[in-house]
């Protein structure tokens, strides 16, 4: 973002970076940016309305988008590794209360490691995926302090959740997803932008 702006308590910056040097310029600050973003996500109903702000009516359709986008990317893929008996393993990074892994990964895979810094979501996420027909781990971890699992993972699925990383943060996660794949593996990102025009939200893979 060049283009200035001002946050929730009314401080103006003239671009993100100037943002950034102020939010986290200490080891201090930024473990507060990152309390603070914990702190709100306590106060939110573990349901998928909840985690989608009031817009839980758009998960059928971004399930339905979302869907015919890992077909495009690997659906060939998949269609090989179940006619071999070949296990495919996906992380849900950020999974909220589980939307994605129960409405489309754990359909397509047959491991998911959901993983998830808030803890009563992901307490309502063991519940919803109790029978989703996948093998569900559950992990309690904020995407920054994520480690490496080398070879571990066919997908890493990151939706709606990377904004709420620092830059620095975002690519040193990146970069993790990136050793934790194994050969020919690929990395989902989603991410809504708001524009002038209204637009679905994209997703690409890496």
């Amino acid at each position: 973002m060049q283009s200035g702006g001002q946050d929730s308590d009314g401080n103006r910056y003239r671009n993100a970076g100037e943002m950034w040097e102020q939010e986290v310029a200490t080891p201090s600050a930024k473990d507060c940016w990152y309390t603070k973003g914990i702190d709100y996500w306590n106060k939110v109903d573990a349901t998928v309305d909840g985690v989608l702000g009031g817009f839980g009516r758009i998960s059928p359709n971004d399930l339905k988008h979302s869907n015919a986008f890992l077909q495009q990317v690997m659906g060939e893929a998949i269609a090989r590794a179940k006619e071999e008996g070949r296990e495919l393993v996906v992380a849900d990074c950020g999974a909220g209360v589980g939307r994605i892994t129960k409405g489309l990964l754990s359909k397509h895979f047959t491991e998911v490691d959901v993983i998830e810094p808030v803890e009563h979501f992901l307490s309502q996420a063991k519940v919803l995926l109790r029978d989703c027909g996948a093998k569900v781990n559950f992990l309690l971890v904020p995407l920054q302090e994520v480690t490496v699992q080398p070879d571990r993972y066919d997908v890493v699925w990151i939706q709606w959740c990377i904004g709420h990383l620092t830059d620095d943060d975002c690519v040193a996660f990146l970069q993790i997803c990136a050793q934790s794949l194994k050969p020919g593996g690929l990395i989902v990102v989603s991410a809504a932008q708001a524009e002038a025009k209204p637009t679905s939200a994209t997703l690409s893979a890496v």
